[in-house]
């Protein structure tokens, strides 16, 4: 049975994306195309046209190629709503996600917190020597010290609010396919690209127990490394270990 997936932000959906892709890709054309159909604007900005040309050729192009990737993304995320493409389909009790939510939240909090204090350590040691070596820019190095850290601060606020919201929810919904798996409005996705899942494993460390699914994706300096867990039912436990051997043909469940 195939259902039409509800394409919003809330839900996860990269549509939204993709629609920005494409706006800030326009946009870069026509900061290219400015100063060449129109004489005014080139001689108005003098030297800065060139300047807004380049800009715009950076815009669009980032922007053209990122579409893609959104595009793949919202490939995989109607796909997830699609009942006959799914390895797993799960809800959750409200203790059951109410433990996990909590879990979730708390493990967010930390990693934010550890990234905002190094990031602070590496803006005042190095706003802090270059002061020290160019007494003249201490001012400068200040604000940019403290603006590094405001933005950093800020977006890790931001993550967490929305993390919080996502999860503030009475129950919660998983969807597992084999090229990716959305939880409750987090999609996860690893193909296409060049991301690559690398493992996927039961948790039984736990109560509830959790599906951990480790993959990869390309990034600018090589593949970077992605975790996403998803609780598993009290009554899906069979369910979960056959997920792990669509995923891992080398799977191997123990016998009882």
């Amino acid at each position: 049975m195939q259902q039409n997936p509800p394409d919003s932000a809330a839900t996860g959906s990269p549509l939204m994306a993709i629609v920005i892709c494409h706006t800030v890709a326009l946009l870069g054309i026509v900061m290219i195309l400015l100063p060449i159909l129109f004489d005014r604007v080139e001689k108005a900005m003098g030297d800065g046209a060139f300047a807004m040309m380049l800009v715009g050729a950076f815009l669009a192009l980032t922007a053209f190629f990122s579409s893609f990737v959104f595009r793949h993304r919202l490939s995989v995320y109607r796909e997830l709503f699609r009942e006959d493409r799914l390895l797993a389909h799960w809800y959750y009790s409200e203790r059951e996600w109410q433990t996990f939510a909590g879990a979730e939240l708390a493990a967010e909090k930390g990693m934010k917190k550890m990234l905002v204090m190094i990031t602070t350590g590496f803006a005042l040691l190095y706003c802090g020597l270059m002061a020290v070596l160019h007494p003249e820019l201490t001012l400068l190095m200040i604000g940019v010290g403290l603006a590094i850290i405001a933005l950093v601060a800020g977006a890790a606020v931001l993550a967490i609010r929305i993390a919080r919201r996502r999860n503030q929810t009475p129950t919660g919904e998983a969807r597992i396919g084999r090229r990716g798996m959305w939880l409750n409005g987090a999609l996860h996705t690893w193909s296409g690209g060049g991301s690559f899942l690398v493992s996927c494993n039961l948790d039984n460390s736990m109560d509830p127990q959790y599906l951990v699914f480790c993959y990869a994706v390309i990034e600018r300096h090589g593949p970077q490394d992605y975790q996403a867990r998803v609780p598993v039912p009290r009554n899906r436990l069979s369910e979960a270990t056959q997920v792990i051997a669509a995923l891992r043909p080398d799977f191997k469940p123990k016998s009882n």
